[in-house]
């Protein structure tokens, strides 16, 4: 299955901050202000009003400052607009020797869609104006244009006309009221945003109950959004506020009902106002009976100055509020709160009794479950779900829900499914993708990464983010149906934290400076971390019951040129424990070791090597729940794999652009590490590597697995302590190798399925890639070309698969129960199912565990003038890594071959560091030839040597000996650190073209064998030195090397 084009993929990602900058378009920034001398003294009291209007914006958390620009009469205003830009003109009614209704008509004429307000600095002012100003009666469908041309306007030149109350929110009032009138029909169309209508005709009650409406609606809005979790979503919430829209006569009022009808939140409006022209007692009261005849359950709020309406309205179950209760800010947060939904939302009887409530969508999806069905059937008929969840942000799934009534259900139970799977959607949705601060209540979300300080993420950190953010758009579901496809739950400590945790502890490189490794691990496992991220981790782990993952990521880490695959240090910790104290004192221990791991010798050396600023280097700490199976004493994944967009050593139809994976059962090291692990091409699932002998031959027999009862100490031991290697027989012990293992037959020289059958088991994952138990080889190769195209170049993953429980797929049987752990007992239900401590699932899980560029260099074939003499070629590789000429060369460091002994592989460790040493004394560079795999964490498989050790190496070569043919170590990631180093690699098997020549280096003039700088009891090393540069050359396209010896005159 193909996935869709990436730009859709990336539009569907950008949709929400797209939707924010598509919202309110029109926004006033600049404000023309016209009065007299007096009536600006009076506006600004004894401070400017700019200041006035900057602390109110302040104080309500509003963006997008407007500046107030006064002028002191008519003919500067003119001149002002000629040269400035404004977006509003507001004129006091002395606007010098021009008239206000002058002026206005004159900016009408100028420039038609600007608006002009007219501002009243005194009550005694609204009769002079009366008899001066109407109000026609609106054409259908024209209250609001969406260019702004000739919308409600006083005699069709005022758009507004509010009176001065003194204090600046009348202003507020002003912008907001003209944007919300501009703004209205576009924001509907792009964030389904609500409205509310207010009508009434008093010029001097609406410029006080506006600024108080428009206060108390976003402060409800802010307490609503206080505990989100997203920025940008809190900015987006804050332009998604309804829209209040004003209406003065009867008929504006149902003009705009009918228009916007479908988005229509609630409607506060006064009894008595114009019908037709002439002012009706009971005006109100039949707007509400005409919209309630369309809208049963509309919210409606009525205000009058007579207070004997109360009874009316009460009688009519409509709510009223006296305009001249001293109460009446309480009543109209009220009203917000309860009937607009801004609130709790409060289960009830029909007889209005309150049962439950629930402040949030989590508290919803958990008290719905019980709730008597007679009040779901109460709420569901008058639509307050749907109201509830419009007001808190969630426009799409209550206007879903608006539009099914509760009479579309065949039961209550149905009503109260529906519900439960929305508000389940709703949740999931809410931070899916995001990079959100940490808080306890997003700790239960799925699909989040999680962050703690304000820093750099780091460069895993930002791989994960990327990865959790693109899988959240590809509705991956859908696409794999049969298959759990996710990012592991993780936390990330931001790199200024490291920061506080070096400055509290007083660490520095200087102090730090010629201490042992062991010595920086001892001093950092001892220092503090910042009180507040010991708060934070301990109530992590209240929500966390799965073995972690604390991993490093640096700033230089993953990038596109230099990967530090494996430079840095990574703990698994069990967190098993019943008490939560010693799992938090392992979980700060680990976050404690990662940071001393940038200081540590391997690290610092290889930052040198690439000649960056050590200094620079900051750390970020990725917390990631492993990926697995609790299995008796121990916990793995059944699959765990490395995948490269880019295949270096393709065989038969392949092509160096078809995909390449390595898998291993167990956890991540065996592969990771170089050990033995199955290899094929997602492109070419059905196309061996090797044939079934070799297979045999060189099948995984160990896997690495995590102690579950590992302490302190042994996490103090190294990163990999905490880790096992288990025999195939516990895997057999644990059924987990089904679809993972077949049995060798050597009657017949076949595979069986059977894993009773007597005989070796060769892990070579044939259920799962041959019979595609499930899609995995289909997914990996979608996956891996969707990252190309997003990261712009060849890419490497990690991942792992979780089969459920006895590796039970499709028509299989057995039903095998998954030990809980005493752990887990203590936790809630929920917490238990969403960290996976509940019941076992059934479909497999794939996790993506980290994505990182991949350094390819693809140049053209071998130079010209290599030489035709085979007699001087040292070596000739088809297998190799690396592009282009290494110059200045002149020795060669060879594990001989007949005195190769995989016993002693630490030992010749030790003899290539000590030569190594005197390198650099010298300043010289060298090629290491040798058999077996470079860097192998299993001894076994060859020379586990570290960077330090070879540093001055700029070519490594891998060579077969006889019984000993080790496949290369693609994957691992000791070589893949080599190739951001710029050092060649090259592999020789046994039997393809390739061939390393001893005598040539014996026998050549001019070239040297040393023994002065080998140990002076060496058995295994023989160094060369040429007088001459040695010819080196990599050709990363054809994968081919070769190192050559010169003519005597070549120099």
């Amino acid at each position: 299955m193909k996935f869709k084009d990436l730009s859709f993929y990336y539009r569907k990602f950008k949709f929400g901050e797209d939707n924010f900058h598509n919202l309110m378009r029109f926004r006033i920034r600049r404000i023309l202000l016209v009065s007299t001398f007096y009536d600006a003294y009076i506006f600004e009291h004894d401070s400017l009003l700019s200041d006035q209007l900057v602390g109110e914006y302040h104080q309500l958390n509003l963006t997008s400052i407007p500046r107030m620009i006064s002028v002191p009469g008519a003919d500067d205003a003119l001149r002002l607009l000629e040269k400035e830009n404004f977006d509003i003109v507001i004129t006091t009614m002395r606007s010098g020797e021009t008239s206000c209704f002058e002026l206005a008509e004159r900016i009408r004429e100028l420039y038609p869609n600007m608006p002009v307000v007219l501002l009243l600095t005194n009550k005694t002012e609204i009769p002079l104006i009366k008899d001066l100003i109407t109000r026609p009666a609106p054409a259908p469908g024209s209250i609001v244009s969406s260019s702004g041309e000739e919308w409600k306007t006083w005699s069709g030149v005022f758009d507004e006309i509010f009176l001065w109350t003194g204090g600046p929110r009348v202003f507020l009032s002003i912008i907001k009221s003209v944007e919300d009138y501009y703004n209205v029909r576009n924001d509907i169309r792009q964030g389904l945003v609500r409205v509310l209508l207010f009508v009434d005709d008093s010029i001097e009650y609406s410029s006080i109950f506006l600024p108080m409406l428009y206060t108390e609606l976003m402060e409800q809005i802010q307490a609503l959004i206080a505990h989100e979790q997203n920025n940008h979503k809190k900015y987006l919430r804050m332009r998604t506020r309804p829209k209040i829209l004003i209406a003065r006569t009867y008929e504006e009022a149902m003009s705009i009902y009918r228009t916007f009808k479908k988005s229509m939140l609630g409607v506060i409006s006064d009894v008595e106002f114009p019908v037709h022209g002439t002012t009706d007692e009971e005006a109100g009261f039949n707007l509400a009976d005409e919209i309630r005849r369309e809208d049963q359950y509309m919210p409606v709020l009525l205000q009058s100055m007579k207070g004997q309406w109360k009874t009316e309205a009460h009688r009519r179950d409509i709510p009223f509020i006296c305009k001249k209760d001293p109460g009446i800010r309480e009543e109209l947060r009220h009203f917000l709160r309860f009937n607009l939904g801004f609130g709790d939302f409060i289960f009830r009887t029909e007889e209005e009794t309150e049962i439950q409530r629930a402040s949030n969508l989590k508290d919803f999806s958990r008290i719905i479950r019980d709730i008597p069905d007679e009040s779901i059937l109460y709420h569901a008929r008058r639509n307050h779900f749907s109201t509830w969840l419009m007001a808190h942000g969630e426009f799409e799934t209550g206007r879903k829900m608006r539009g099914k009534h509760a009479s579309a259900f065949t039961s209550v139970e149905d009503i109260r499914s529906f519900l439960i799977n929305s508000f389940i959607s709703i949740r999931k949705n809410q931070n899916l993708g995001n990079i959100v601060d940490f808080s306890e209540e997003i700790l239960d979300e799925p699909d989040v990464v999680v962050r703690i300080g304000k820093g750099s993420l780091g460069g895993k950190g930002r791989g994960l983010a990327f990865m959790n953010a693109l899988l959240s758009t590809m509705d991956l579901a859908s696409m794999y149906s049969n298959m759990e496809i996710t990012v592991p739950r993780t936390l990330i400590i931001a790199t200024d934290v490291f920061d506080d945790f070096l400055d509290l502890n007083g660490l520095s490189r200087t102090r730090l400076s010629g201490r042992s490794d062991e010595e920086i691990r001892m001093i950092f496992s001892t220092s503090r971390l910042p009180g507040e991220i010991e708060v934070q981790m301990e109530t992590f782990l209240k929500h966390s019951v799965r073995p972690l993952a604390v991993r490093s990521s640096s700033l230089l880490e993953d990038s596109q040129a230099q990967p530090f695959s494996g430079v840095y240090e990574t703990y698994m910790i069990p967190n098993a424990s019943k008490s939560l104290s010693p799992r938090l004192d392992q979980l700060t221990l680990a976050i404690k070791l990662v940071y001393a791991s940038v200081f540590l010798r391997q690290a610092v050396q290889y930052i040198e090597n690439l000649h960056f600023n050590a200094e620079e280097e900051k750390m970020a700490i990725i917390i990631q729940e492993v990926a697995g199976e609790r299995h008796g004493d121990y916990y793995y994944p059944q699959i765990s794999g490395v995948g490269q967009s880019w295949n270096y050593y393709p065989v038969g139809p392949m092509k160096t652009d078809d995909k390449l994976c390595s898998l291993a059962l167990g956890m991540g090291h065996e592969v990771a590490g170089g050990n033995r692990s199955f290899r094929f091409c997602p492109d070419w699932p059905a196309v061996p590597y090797h044939p079934l002998e070799d297979a045999v031959k060189y099948s995984q027999t160990k896997f690495y697995a995590l102690k579950m009862d590992c302490d302190r100490e042994t996490i103090m031991e190294g990163e990999t302590r905490s880790l096992v290697k288990l025999s195939l027989r516990d895997a057999v012990k644990h059924r987990t190798l089904k679809h993972i293992a077949a049995v060798f037959d050597s009657t017949n020289n076949s595979l069986t399925d059977d894993l009773s059958h007597p005989g070796p088991k060769v892990v070579n994952f044939r259920g799962i890639i041959e019979y595609a138990a499930i899609p995995l080889a289909e997914l990996l190769k979608d996956l891996m070309e969707l990252l190309k195209k997003a990261l712009g170049g060849h890419v490497e993953i990690e991942f792992a698969v979780v089969l459920p429980p006895g590796n039970r797929l499709g028509g299989d049987d057995a039903s095998i129960p998954r030990p809980s752990r005493p752990a887990e007992q203590n936790l809630p239900e929920s917490v238990q199912e969403s960290f996976g401590a509940g019941p076992p699932r059934n479909i497999p899980r794939f996790y993506l565990l980290q994505v990182r560029p991949l350094n390819v260099q693809a140049g053209d074939g071998l130079p010209s003038d290599v030489p035709a003499d085979r007699n001087r070629i040292v070596f000739y590789s088809n297998e190799s890594l690396g592009n282009g000429r290494l110059p200045g060369i002149h020795d060669i460091l060879v594990v001989d071959p007949s005195m190769w002994d995989q016993l002693k592989t630490e030992e010749i460790r030790g003899e290539i560091s000590a030569f190594n040493e005197q390198m650099k004394a010298e300043d010289r560079e060298y090629i290491l030839i040798g058999p077996g795999r470079w860097g192998s964490r299993d001894k076994y498989l060859g020379v586990p040597v570290q960077w330090p050790e070879i540093s001055k190496a700029r070519i490594l070569v891998e060579l077969a000996v006889e019984n000993y043919d080790i496949d290369p170590s693609q994957g691992s990631h000791f070589l893949h650190n080599l190739i951001a180093m710029n050092v060649g690699y090259a592999h020789i098997s046994l039997k393809g073209p390739g061939f390393f020549r001893l005598d040539t280096l014996q026998n050549t003039p001019g070239v040297r064998e040393m023994k002065s700088l080998l140990p002076e009891k060496s058995g295994y090393l023989r160094h060369f030195r040429s007088d001459n540069e040695l010819g080196a050359a990599l050709a990363g396209r054809s994968s081919e090397s070769m190192v050559y010896l010169p003519h005597s005159g070549d120099s």
